[in-house]
Formats: C-alpha cells, sequence, structure tokens
C-alpha cells in the first residue's frame, strides 16, 4: 500500500505516545503482560482520529472482481460461504462448507478448478470450516469435524492430510496459518471447574503446528472466551469477549478484545510488545440491544424465542467489546476490526503495521454487507451479503488517499 508522506509523517511522530514498559493497570481477565514489563505503544483516540483524517484507505468504487452471481453463464452459486483467500498469482480461493468444496477463480474471476467434496476420504471434507494461503503454491482446509488440514495446490491438486490435535481435543475454532506454512491454533478450555455464577473467563493454550501437524504451546494461558455461569453450567456470554489472533511469518498477535490491546510474541511464544488504541468504550443501546437480541433468536422457534429471549437480555452488558476480528495482510499490516453491532451501517478496520514500534497507519471504513477475509498488498478478499441473504465473494483495490 502506498502510504502520503504527511500520514508518514504523523504515524512516526505519534506511534509511541502512551508507550512505556510498565504492565497495565489490570482490570478483567489477566493477559500475559499485565504482570510484566514490556514495551507498550497505546495510542490515544485524539491521537488516532488525526491520524485516520490524514491518511484513510478506501474501497475502489467498484470490486475489481465477483464470483458467486448468477449470470446465466453458468457461473458458480455459493451456498455458505467459509472463507476466501487470495493467491500470490492474484487469484481467489473460495471454502463453500455447504458444498464442502474448495473453488478456484482467476485474477480476473473466471472459474479455473473444483477441490474437495463431501466424505471423508482423502481431500473430502465432513464440515468445512476454515481456508488459508499458507504458501506460495499451498492452500490449506481445516476439517472442524475430523480434525484434519487438507494441502492442495495453487491448482486445486490434493497433496497431502494431517491431523490438528490440541490440548483438551480436536480444535473447534479455525486455525491462523503464515506465510511459511506454519499454523497457530487455539487450545480447548476446561469447562470442569465452572464457578457457580457470574461471568466467568477460562485460560486456554495457543499452540504452534508446523506442516505436518506436530504442536507446541508456546502460550500457555491466554483468556479464551467469556461465559455466564450458573450451577457449574457455562454459556456464552451475550455480547462477551473473546480471543482473537492472527499469524505472520515470524510473528504472532493475540487480544482478549474487553481491552484495545494485542501482544505481539514470537513463533517460540516470548512476548516483546503490545499495541492498541486508548478508545472509551462504547455503549451498548436499547437498539444495539433489540439487534443483537434478533439476530440470535431470529432462526428459533417460538419456544426457543421465548426460553432464550429473557435470557439474553438480562445478561446483557453496558459495553461493547473493543474488536471482533483480526486479519495480518501480507503486506506488513494487521487488520484490527472494531465491534460491529447489529445496527451498524460501516464496519471501521483499524491498520498497524506489523513490525516494531506497530504504527498506527490509519482506518477503512467498508459497508456492512462486507466481511473482509483477507488482505494481500493492496487487494481486500471479502465475503459479501446480497440483498437477499446471498452470499458472493468481492475483491477489491484499496486506493489511499490523505485528508485535512
Amino acid at each position: 500500500m502506498s502510504r502520503p508522506t504527511v500520514a508518514l509523517a504523523v504515524s512516526l511522530i505519534v506511534s509511541c505516545c502512551g508507550c512505556s514498559d510498565r504492565p497495565a493497570a489490570i482490570h478483567g481477565p489477566v493477559r500475559p503482560w499485565d504482570t510484566v514489563k514490556v514495551d507498550r505503544h497505546i495510542v490515544s483516540s485524539r491521537t488516532a482520529a488525526e491520524v485516520a483524517r490524514a491518511h484513510r484507505w478506501a474501497l475502489g468504487a467498484q470490486p475489481r472482481f465477483e464470483v458467486g452471481v448468477s449470470n446465466g453463464g453458468g457461473d458458480h452459486i455459493f451456498g455458505s460461504v467459509e472463507g476466501a483467500v487470495m493467491l500470490a498469482n492474484g487469484g481467489v480461493v473460495v471454502a463453500d462448507v455447504q458444498a464442502s468444496t474448495l473453488l478456484y477463480f482467476d485474477t480476473d474471476g473466471r472459474f479455473e478448478a473444483t477441490a474437495g467434496g463431501p466424505g471423508e476420504g482423502p481431500g473430502e471434507f465432513v464440515l468445512l470450516f476454515w481456508v488459508g494461503a499458507c504458501s506460495a503454491d499451498s492452500v490449506y482446509a481445516y476439517d472442524a469435524r475430523l480434525g484434519r488440514v487438507s494441502v492442495f495446490t495453487s491448482h486445486g491438486k490434493f497433496e497431502r492430510a494431517f491431523r490438528l490435535v490440541s490440548q483438551g481435543g480436536v480444535p473447534v475454532d479455525p486455525p491462523r496459518c503464515s506465510p511459511n506454512g506454519a499454523l497457530a491454533v487455539r487450545g480447548m478450555p476446561n469447562l470442569s471447574n465452572v464457578p457457580q455464577t457470574g461471568r466467568w473467563v477460562p485460560p486456554v493454550p495457543l499452540m504452534l503446528a508446523d506442516r505436518v501437524g506436530e504442536t507446541d504451546t508456546i502460550i500457555p494461558a491466554f483468556p479464551y472466551r467469556e461465559y455466564v455461569a450458573s450451577s457449574t453450567r457455562a454459556s456464552v456470554a451475550p455480547l462477551g469477549g473473546e480471543l482473537l489472533y492472527g499469524l505472520s511469518r515470524d510473528r504472532l498477535f493475540a487480544g482478549f478484545s474487553d481491552r484495545y490491546e494485542i501482544g505481539v510474541f514470537t513463533l517460540t511464544g516470548r512476548l516483546t510488545a503490545v499495541f492498541g488504541l486508548d478508545l472509551p468504550p462504547r455503549g451498548v443501546t436499547q437498539a444495539d440491544s433489540r439487534g443483537y437480541v434478533g439476530e440470535v433468536i431470529g432462526g428459533m422457534d417460538d419456544a426457543g424465542r421465548t426460553r432464550f429471549k429473557p435470557w439474553i437480555e438480562a445478561h446483557m452488558p453496558d459495553h461493547f467489546p473493543f474488536f471482533d476480528r483480526v486479519v495480518v495482510g501480507t503486506g506488513g499490516d494487521v487488520w484490527i476490526r472494531r465491534y460491529v453491532s447489529p445496527v451498524d451501517d460501516v464496519h471501521q478496520w483499524d491498520v498497524f503495521s506489523a513490525h516494531p514500534p506497530f504504527i498506527y497507519r490509519g482506518s477503512v471504513k467498508v459497508p456492512k454487507a462486507l466481511e473482509i477475509l483477507d488482505v494481500r498488498g493492496n487487494s481486500v478478499v471479502g465475503r459479501w451479503i446480497g440483498e437477499n441473504g446471498e452470499e458472493r465473494v468481492r475483491v477489491y483495490t484499496l486506493d489511499s488517499s490523505s485528508g485535512g
């Protein structure tokens, strides 16, 4: 991505505003950097607003191409897009969980090949859950039911597979991969020691798997997800915090979303820095609450709505988490999406450099219909939800501009 000189100058000046090697004041679950000294690169909300005005990106007026649209010409219609990634050659691979297939498209959006299919045989999927471009010439796809990673070439030919087992069992969360083929995996929480009542956040390990699935725990304990505990049972808390993470070639970025802080770790688990924004918490309005409840119970029958609506409303927090997505781009940036309410028409992504001193580079605002799945250079790949709920995949070119 190009960067205007004025934005670069401002970013260099403000990138260490609030920097300190002192541990943060602890509230909520404890992170690895809460009790040790570490370089902190926390930008104030005022400074972040100044940087965002000086440097912002925007999606191109039209997507470079779009796939998944019926045009009478035999185009592929997606059942349910679980992921999409851009290959080094500019083509795109889409994971359709409903069809249990990977679909390959060239740089102009023309269909090239299909890989996978339903089943348990080599290269097949029971529950296709994630896809990643994990090296220049390999596509990894994860089956959450089988706990198996299948590796395909950039042209859709099946090569090999390996099991992915984390501490506590088969991971139910999608992994993240680096350009050198390594995979980061969240472990499974221990739900056997649930407290009697209250909000509760169990820890999990973060693990690194090599190209054949051998795993090493690199972070023994990280806050996992916020639950509501009741009589030894735990239910996922409405609008609760969550562990979110991404992987570059040589760094792991991980944060728990009830604070806007991202820890930076080496691939051996050594904590090197923390970066983020010092933003005020966003309050949950009645409209936010109604929208969230509607999303959760929308697919339930009358009995389900009657049962769950009061419970959700009773456990609705006062404030949103700070972010809900972390995407590490191949161009050397970390993209973080501020938490999205169902009533938001625009989603804001904050962009940080993935290298010290982890400069806050600006922001990108996208329409609510687009969920960014992958960033490669100045290209963005995302799932687009049409007016009738149909799922497409779009590729946009990012335009850079400077403002006053």
